[in-house]
């Protein structure tokens, strides 16, 4: 992944980075980054997101571990790849859910 930054209202580079921009990666980078967000995740947070896709299906394996290390706490699920953002809130909920918090300070 290569990211790179513009100011919004530069249509011109937005139209030229559209052009050269992956959707399926773009897809895989949203759905991992919506498990960082659901679990308000940092530099601090022990967790871990790989998304893939096959078959117009994207899947997302994903890990968090307890603030002590001692638990780990682990998803992987699959959905039509149209539902990144959502598959990525999905699993970062049921990640917070099953850890009931023990990844936080």
């Amino acid at each position: 992944v290569i990211a790179l930054q513009c100011r919004k209202d530069d249509k011109n580079l937005i139209g030229l980075l559209n052009k050269i921009n992956d959707k399926e990666t773009e897809n895989c980078i949203r759905a991992e980054r919506n498990v960082l967000k659901v679990l308000d995740g940092d530099c601090e947070t022990a967790v871990g997101a790989f998304a893939e896709i096959n078959d117009n299906q994207i899947k997302l394996e994903a890990e968090l571990f307890s603030l002590d290390g001692q638990k780990r706490f682990h998803v992987k699920l699959a959905r039509d790849m149209k539902k990144s953002n959502d598959l990525g809130l999905e699993v970062g909920e049921i990640l917070k859910k099953k850890s009931n918090n023990s990844y936080k300070k």
